[in-house]
């Protein structure tokens, strides 16, 4: 398998690029405070609670990071390049930790400058409360920074297109393991619990020396029922049954960026009613798929689906767009959505997941992960559509 780690050159890649776009806008530096963003340029992967995290990276010179003393030893461990670090102790601390921030920031010699912020201060989070940056900074801020990082994470480069592509692998193999657990009388927290301990068995398995450092990892959970019908229902402690509907959520998580699959199954040979909309959500999501190239608006994809669903009479059974972007968030942009008009490029990763839900009956939801490549399409999340595959031997 290939490594599970990015690069020294994938990250400076990513900083001159980002850099390029401070120049561009006459800007001295920046101040992040966003984690995702933070963990794509640096590689640092954190948990954010109340205590301030900053990334300062000025355009001139390397960056600079601020960060809790109970996350130094992970910095060091995650991005040993950084040289430029202030540790404070804990937050709120006898001295609040965004003072800290406003000291690194002119000790690095952009105390006068002019700098884009993500956010004016922390973010509002974990009940946490101090000091906008804007009051302890005689800086000049810009806001809205953080879009242009946003903007460069939708347009993944062959190295992290590898992540996905290894990530989507670990999706597909992990529903592989939850479809021959799934079996009535059990629950569905049960059933995922088992699933996702074995899935995590043969991942240790193939890492071996590789090993994890945090950032390769699955996940298994499913839903049943009529609850299906919810799209975001949550996994709870219900028995499965004969003849319900099955409606998975599989992920994979290789470097931080997540791929995500789901399914429609059957617990038993489906009525005709469920074969039919199991039918027309395969054929909408093929429809979908059959779009996906360079050059095509995200926009146009949801309103050929939203008009598919008009002309069969489904649409009172829609109740969101076609899919989003995934990689380091597993919802982040572009959106396949009416108002999103964006333009697909070579290296975006869309989900692609049309639905329908009846209330009382269930849900029927398809969503594969694929990159956009330089003619259409690649699916990372390879694995069996057709109902013949997806229907729950009792046996």
């Amino acid at each position: 398998m290939n490594s599970t780690r990015l690069t020294s050159g994938e990250l400076t890649n990513r900083q001159e690029k980002f850099k390029k776009i401070l120049k561009s806008k006459k800007l001295d530096g920046a101040v992040i405070f966003r984690p995702q963003r933070i963990q794509y340029l640096t590689n640092f992967v954190h948990l954010s609670t109340e205590r301030p995290i900053a990334l300062v990276i000025p355009v001139d010179d390397e960056p600079a990071m601020l960060v809790p003393k109970l996350e130094e030893e992970h910095l060091q461990l995650q991005a040993s390049w950084l040289e430029d670090i202030c540790v404070y102790d804990e937050y709120p601390g006898l001295r609040h930790p965004m003072y800290y921030l406003a000291e690194l920031i002119k000790k690095i010699g952009l105390g006068e400058k002019i700098l884009g912020v993500d956010n004016d201060g922390f973010l509002d989070q974990n009940s946490y409360q101090g000091p906008l940056l804007s009051s302890i900074l005689t800086s000049e801020l810009q806001g809205n920074i953080g879009a242009e990082i946003d903007r460069l994470r939708m347009v993944k480069t062959p190295v992290e297109i590898d992540l996905l592509r290894q990530s989507g692998y670990w999706a597909s193999e992990t529903h592989k393991i939850l479809q021959k657990e799934i079996r009535a009388g059990k629950s569905e927290r049960e059933i995922s619990r088992i699933a996702e301990e074995k899935a995590y068995i043969k991942l240790d398995e193939a890492q071996g020396r590789e090993g994890h450092f945090g950032a390769v990892g699955l996940h298994a959970s499913f839903r049943s029922g009529s609850r299906t019908s919810m799209g975001h229902a949550a996994m709870g402690s219900r028995l499965v049954q004969m003849g319900d509907n099955i409606v998975t959520y599989c992920q994979g998580i290789v470097s931080g960026y997540i791929t995500e699959l789901e399914r429609t199954m059957f617990m038993g040979e489906p009525d005709a009613k469920r074969k039919e909309l199991f039918s027309i959500v395969r054929e909408a999501q093929q429809t979908a798929l059959d779009m996906l190239k360079p050059g095509i608006e995200c926009s146009s994809v949801d309103i050929k689906i939203r008009d598919f669903f008009e002309r069969i009479g489904k649409t009172d059974l829609t109740t969101h767009h076609q899919g989003h972007g995934l990689g380091l968030e597993f919802h982040e942009a572009p959106f396949l959505d009416l108002g999103d008009h964006t333009i697909l490029e070579e290296g975006m990763v869309i989900s692609v997941e049309p639905g329908l839900y009846v209330r009382g009956l269930g849900g029927f939801r398809h969503s594969d992960t694929v990159a956009i490549t330089n003619d259409g399409y690649e699916i990372l999340t390879p694995y069996p559509s057709s109902i013949e595959d997806l229907i729950i031997d009792p046996e």
